[in-house]
């Protein structure tokens, strides 16, 4: 199979098929991505037989996330989850949740209460709290952890049934995501002849399965943009990888970011660890952990770690320090990167660039309006840096499905036409709201050069499939004066935001 040459510094997070349609008879991993599946983005890599076959099975893993999730979710009103805590009284439970429950329990025992399923109370506290623009008071922190002292809930594992503690909010993402992912891997080989797992993704969670490693990047906490360099590169094989951090979610309290990440035994934000990234042999084991590493000091949470059994993490503290065990650091590539990093010369001094955009989501955009269950396709999208003669300076994103399409990113194919397509890539982050992603540019080009300073404009092409093409365009002023503006949205993008300025 043809495969398109790589742009030597394009953006990571680029998922695409190069099968065409007549190569249908042809094994091929083929890689789908979806948006708000459990409130975040789900990517799948399956390998199968021909496109037909690839696009049936991922509609079987999403099949099975869906099921999984009206047993599990916190948030859904008609899960089993929350009508069996609302009952009251010893509840007898599905075979699912009350695995769940009982893995929720064991961490909540191993990390000294680092880890507890009943922090939902605390979380709903904190989030009324920051809507009203203050923190919650001490009085209203000290009730919520008094409930976090013990377990929330017992179990009879003889009768499958659950007796929930009164008053307890639980919330079990920070375990079921990972179980959720680890059941999801394995639905193409069970359900679709011609089919088997390459790669399920689902916000921080990753799972890598099939014959080759996969490499994966794992995002650095203290440059997130979606375009950044990550922290280092790993090769995985038939394991799982969880990163867990408060840099992609929080509450804004005065202008300060908090992370959404809580101490149950204090009540309040973490703030000792940026983030954490764990691999274990499955995703719900590397999802507990890596949240408990958000929460314990960073020498018991490694400790903690070394406890499991193949399991192994990288942490970078608040203070911008990398922890990581011996055999993290013997998965990473050659020329794994942990160190400061430097803005290039020439840039202005202190200065930064972020652009942030959301995409829409098609059934919120209809006349119904209605969430659609099982999420929605991203389209196709291409940001780039253009000079004042209008030619390419940076591609700060590129992402695909299917190299078929590329022809409908009309501007950006015609300025990169000579220089290569697009390459496949794997990424574990911090779980971000669906949709919504942010570039950085740090004021080199394509090859590594660093621009002058002076007059570019910034463009954000979008291409969906069976959809419409929109191009927005803003004009950007590199230079000593900070620069902040507003792209209006389009039925494609909701609106973007470009800010130059110095970094706090």
């Amino acid at each position: 199979m043809h495969r398109f040459r790589s742009i030597p510094v394009a953006a990571v997070f680029v998922v695409f098929s190069a099968v065409a349609a007549a190569q249908d008879a042809v094994r091929e991993v083929l890689y789908f991505q979806k948006e708000d599946v459990l409130g975040t983005a789900l990517k799948v890599g399956i390998d199968a037989e021909g496109i037909s076959v690839a696009a049936a099975s991922e509609a079987e893993v999403v099949k099975e996330i869906l099921r999984l999730e009206s047993i599990l979710s916190g948030w859904d009103a008609n899960s089993e989850l929350r009508r069996a805590t609302a009952k009251g009284g010893a509840v007898e439970v599905s075979a699912e949740l009350f695995s769940v429950l009982e893995s929720a329990e064991r961490w909540r025992v191993a990390t000294g209460g680092a880890f507890h399923p009943g922090v939902g109370g605390l979380a709903e506290l904190w989030k009324s709290a920051a809507a009203a623009g203050h923190a919650p008071t001490d009085v209203a922190i000290k009730a919520e952890t008094a409930k976090l002292t013990g377990p929330a809930y017992t179990l009879d594992a003889a009768t499958r049934k659950v007796t929930f503690l009164p008053g307890m909010t639980l919330t079990l993402d920070a375990v079921a995501k990972g179980y959720i992912l680890d059941r999801a891997a394995a639905v193409p080989a069970a359900t679709t002849p011609h089919a088997a797992p390459a790669m399920a993704a689902l916000g921080g969670d990753l799972v890598a399965r099939g014959p080759k490693p996969l490499v994966v990047d794992v995002r650095d906490p203290r440059f997130p943009a979606d375009n950044d360099d990550p922290l280092c590169r790993i090769t995985l094989q038939n394991r799982a990888l969880a990163t867990s951090g408060g840099y992609a979610r929080g509450y804004d309290l005065g202008g300060k970011r908090l992370s959404h990440i809580l101490d149950p035994r204090t009540g309040r934000p973490v703030d000792q660890v940026l983030g954490a990234s764990v691999v274990a042999a499955d995703a719900a084991t590397a999802d507990a952990l890596a949240t408990a590493l958000n929460v314990l000091a960073p020498e018991k949470g490694l400790a903690l770690v070394k406890s499991v059994a193949g399991a192994e993490a990288v942490i970078v503290t608040a203070a911008g320090e990398v922890r990581l065990t011996e055999g993290f650091g013997k998965l990473a590539l050659p020329g794994a990167f942990f160190g400061p990093r430097k803005a290039p010369a020439g840039w202005p001094s202190g200065y930064a660039m972020a652009v942030e955009f959301e995409i829409q989501d098609p059934s919120q955009a209809s006349a119904s309006g209605a969430r659609k269950r099982g999420g929605y396709k991203r389209p196709y999208v291409a940001v780039w840096v253009e000079d004042a003669k209008g030619k390419s300076v940076k591609t700060l994103c590129l992402w695909l499905e299917d190299l078929r399409w590329l022809d409908d990113l009309k501007r950006w194919r015609r300025l990169y036409r000579e220089r290569g397509d697009a390459f496949v890539s794997a990424s574990s982050s911090a779980t971000r709201k669906p949709g919504v992603y942010t570039l950085a540019w740090d004021g080199r080009d394509d090859d590594g050069k660093v621009v002058p300073e002076g007059a570019y404009t910034l463009f954000i092409e979008i291409a969906r499939e069976h959809g419409t093409y929109q191009l927005a365009r803003d004009a950007v002023t590199v230079g000593p004066k900070p620069y902040r503006h507003d792209i209006e949205g389009n039925v494609e993008m909701k609106q973007a935001k470009v800010r130059f300025e110095k970094k706090p």
